[in-house]
């Protein structure tokens, strides 16, 4: 049911903080606003292949996870993600400095080092009751 809930109601934060940013910032606000979306969300997209380089892919191993954002490995398909490696270095902002934590440890809500994901949005969640069962693991092997 809860995660119907958060299915359904998804762009619901993303409205949210457009009207704001309409109501505080006009048009421009607007812009700011749907501009960082959409480059934050080209960024992670484009974080997933840098940290998932096909070419070293083994195949004992499904997905092979790398802690760092190395774009030299890849030949960038268009002008526009040599951009988007100019913001690669945010990402261990958000706990990608242990990326490799992710795949070893999959259903682990919580990763070790910055986590802010895990504690602005997994803890609310949990708290407010919309997930549950939220595992942890202290280990980083």
């Amino acid at each position: 049911m809860a995660i119907r809930v958060l299915d359904t109601f998804a762009g619901v934060p993303v409205l949210i903080e457009q009207t704001i940013a309409y109501k505080i910032g006009g048009l421009p606000g607007l812009w700011v606003s749907y501009t960082s979306s959409w480059l934050c969300q080209c960024v992670s997209l484009w974080f997933n292949i840098i940290n998932h380089p096909p070419k070293l892919k083994d195949p004992k191993f499904p997905c092979l996870a790398t802690d760092s954002s190395d774009a030299t490995q890849l030949t960038p398909p268009a002008p526009i993600f040599r951009f988007l490696n100019l913001f690669l270095w945010s990402t261990d902002l958000f706990g990608e400095e242990a990326h490799q934590h992710h795949h070893d440890y999959p259903r682990c809500a919580h990763r070790p080092g910055v986590d802010f994901p895990g504690k602005l949005v997994i803890y609310p969640l949990e708290k407010m009751g919309l997930i549950w069962s939220v595992q942890s693991t202290k280990s980083t092997n």
